[in-house]
């Protein structure tokens, strides 16, 4: 029962005020009122599909017998439509990171921002036949107007809790893994990237790490969900398929 309230609180926290604070209220939470919290974390990807780098990571998510969450840009999915479909048909989950994946969102109109949002939607659903119910905004930049759209047309908004700055081409592997496993606690959504929206971006740093991430937290007695299943949420919006 306690576990139940704990994830509703995540849930209706992450949306209105960001998955960080969520996380910090879900460990004040469990370390007070819980005995044993479970030690559940959510591995993500933003910025894919992306060619081999995103093969690569399906390919290590694979072998260690674990399902993450990826957030997908619009342009991407449509130069790589078949890989969008491999991480939905393997079992992960896909959420909407928008078509453009500007820093500018959370300045623009309501409008602007909802014709960005539905033309991601329609690329993910053209490649993959689902419709993601998830939405982080690139670079984590929100805005009121862009809570308001987000929860008219019925997503969850999903920011992180941890942030191994795998992004960054001056970070090596060893401090990939070092930042993420260090920072994780039970409920952390980790954060890191299996593409960017410009071609020829490195991520062999982010895919060196993610072995010995997943190694270290199995180690410590983690195991992995999705973002849908540690937010008992619902991944994706079957009623709007049919009119995409």
């Amino acid at each position: 029962m306690l576990n139940s309230i704990l994830l509703i609180l995540i849930s209706l926290i992450s949306f209105f005020n960001g998955t960080a604070k969520a996380n910090t209220i879900a460990q004040n939470f469990s370390s007070t009122s819980l005995q044993t919290p479970l030690k559940e974390v959510a591995l993500t990807f933003d910025d894919g599909p992306y060619g081999t780098s995103t093969e690569e990571v399906l390919n290590i998510l694979k072998t260690e017998n674990i399902h993450a969450t990826f957030f997908l840009i619009g342009k991407n999915v449509d130069e790589y439509p078949k890989i969008a479909k491999e991480i939905v048909d393997e079992g992960n989950i896909v959420g909407n990171h928008t078509y453009s994946h500007l820093k500018t969102f959370n300045k623009m109109s309501a409008n602007d921002f909802a014709k960005d949002l539905i033309r991601d939607e329609i690329s993910i659903a053209s490649s993959t036949g689902v419709v993601p119910k998830l939405f982080r905004p690139p670079y984590g930049n929100i805005s009121n107007t862009m809570k308001s759209e987000l929860k008219k047309e019925g997503y969850t908004l999903v920011l992180w809790s941890v942030d191994g700055k795998d992004w960054s081409l001056n970070k090596t592997a060893n401090q990939i893994e070092d930042g993420t496993v260090s920072k994780t606690k039970p409920y952390s959504i980790l954060l890191m990237h299996d593409g960017h929206e410009t071609n020829n971006y490195p991520r062999v740093n982010s895919i060196e790490a993610l072995p010995k991430i997943i190694e270290d937290l199995k180690n410590k007695g983690y195991t992995f969900v999705t973002v849908d299943k540690l937010l008992e949420t619902q991944a994706y919006l079957s009623g709007k398929l049919g009119r995409i």
